[in-house]
């Protein structure tokens, strides 16, 4: 089983979990960036830290 690095946390996460940064929606990218500004495109998150973007997305949608 292949293992990556995430660029947000340094942890180490099966390959599965990898997700592209060009791929994700932009209203999450922003939110990213906000809290890990070295974070772009071709950088990589694992899908259990991205999970935890998207709740703060949409609970912020939701407060307004």
């Amino acid at each position: 089983m292949d293992n990556f690095i995430s660029d947000i946390s340094g942890q180490q996460f099966p390959s599965e979990q990898r997700i592209l940064g060009a791929s994700i929606r932009q209203p999450i990218f922003k939110l990213i960036k906000k809290e890990y500004p070295g974070f772009s495109k071709d950088k990589y998150i694992a899908a259990s830290e991205l999970t935890r973007f998207k709740e703060t997305y949409i609970a912020e949608f939701l407060k307004d």
